[in-house]
């Protein structure tokens, strides 16, 4: 199956991806990915898994730090895995927050998402 949830590193390294239908997190070399070079499973060989993130997503986003915030529309939240010790913590919550979609951490600080929000 596709992705739902796509997302590279600050520096470029690695592609963040959600397998549709999946709650868990991997991501892949992006060398590996444009190396011409090299074999499938090669390709294969640089994909790590970084577990379950606690509930079906839509949306992917990383932040300077390599931080990976991911949405999470079962528990109406935002979550980020922190780049520092590989854990999931949320980061917005809100009951209203119904389907949290897609993620943007603009030029001003703020992480954006999409979402239809109940009143």
């Amino acid at each position: 199956m596709g992705a739902d949830g796509i997302a590279i590193n600050a520096d470029g390294s690695r592609l963040y991806y959600c397998p549709l239908g999946s709650r868990r997190l991997y991501s892949v070399a992006t060398e590996a990915l444009v190396n011409r070079e090299i074999s499938e499973e090669e390709v294969t060989n640089t994909i790590q898994n970084h577990g379950d993130r606690g509930g079906a997503s839509d949306g992917l986003e990383s932040d300077a730090e390599g931080n990976i915030y991911s949405t999470n529309y079962e528990h109406n939240a935002v979550l980020r895995l922190r780049y520092s010790d590989s854990v999931w913590e949320t980061v917005a919550y809100d009951h209203r927050l119904i389907w949290p979609d897609t993620l943007s951490l603009a030029t001003d600080g703020y992480l954006y998402v999409t979402a239809k929000f109940n009143h």
